[in-house]
């Protein structure tokens, strides 16, 4: 662990004298304010996150539905003022790392004046490091810290697992509330069966390692390039069109006809239009799309 300096990411090479520490899955609200609170302070400010996410290693078998890929995570930090930022490895090894030798490490190698916390926060082996423990081994060496309470929106904690529950229920425009933007995956178009090609409905299907939304079809948009297009997002199994098919991502960009082949997306979900449905004939499945994509249009006229 003596290499908290060097993982600094090399265009931000600085001396941090403020450290913000966590996961930071998805820099949604609650993040953001724990943000402000770091840059009250005088000096230059890093954060301090982990990859993988922690649960992936301590917990494999979970499945863990990440709302933001590192890089983004990276990127959204520093968009909000976070000058640097130092990415750790988890391993099992480092997962075994009691709470006085992480606190240690920091101390030792980074020459802090605060370090800056959600009231959440747990660290060490087991998770038995407490902020206790962070007071005890930091605020004789100098160090402050700021504890940060829970960020709330109508009385529920802005959390990562909030936002993935109400994406997993399909509640795209509440994980955009406590998010502060609307839900963004990451993916490289890949080949399908060139079924919506043939009904006159283009679609890309997107592969991806975040978590996807709930069952259904959803309006939102399409970037590709840095150019955003209106979209219809279906995800599920395609039942209607051939049962026993994986669950996929597929997109219409509407008014387009790209080929996006390996192509990355960014796909983002605005509005849940409706449920997944399975149709008895192709010709109402058509219709049904041909009035998702009305859909679409008028709700991206309204927001644009």
């Amino acid at each position: 662990m003596q290499y908290f300096s060097s993982l600094i990411s090399a265009r931000d090479q600085i001396d941090p004298r403020t450290l913000l520490i966590g996961n930071f899955d998805g820099v949604h609200l609650g993040h953001r304010r724990l943000i402000e609170r770091a840059l009250d302070y005088k000096g230059p400010l890093a954060a301090l996150t982990f990859d993988p996410h922690p649960l992936e290693v301590i917990a494999p078998n979970y499945r863990l539905g990440k709302l933001s890929l590192l890089h983004e995570r990276v990127e959204r930090l520093h968009h909000h003022g976070v000058e640097g930022v130092i990415v750790l490895p988890f391993t099992r090894d480092f997962a075994s790392k009691t709470a006085n030798a992480f606190l240690d490490e920091i101390a030792r190698t980074l020459d802090l004046d605060a370090v800056v916390i959600g009231e959440a926060f747990r660290f060490g082996s087991g998770r038995s490091g407490t902020i206790q423990n962070l007071e005890t081994a930091l605020i004789p060496r100098g160090v402050s810290v700021c504890v940060v309470p829970h960020f709330t929106i109508d009385g529920v904690i802005v959390s990562s697992t909030k936002i993935r529950q109400f994406l997993l229920e399909g509640d795209v425009v509440q994980a955009q509330h406590f998010l502060g933007r609307p839900y963004i995956i990451e993916g490289t178009v890949g080949h399908g069966l060139g079924i919506g090609q043939k009904m006159g409905f283009p679609t890309a299907n997107v592969r991806t390692k975040q978590l996807i939304p709930s069952n259904g079809v959803y309006a939102g948009t399409v970037t590709i390039e840095e150019h955003a297009f209106p979209a219809v997002i279906s995800v599920g199994s395609r039942e209607s069109i051939a049962p026993g098919l994986p669950r996929e991502v597929e997109v219409h960009v509407i008014g387009e006809n790209m080929n996006l082949y390996d192509q990355v997306l960014l796909v983002a979900f605005e509005h849940r239009i409706r449920s997944q449905s399975i149709f008895p004939s192709r010709e109402e499945l058509t219709r049904a799309i041909a009035l998702d994509i009305v859909t679409a249009k008028d709700l991206w006229i309204e927001h644009d």
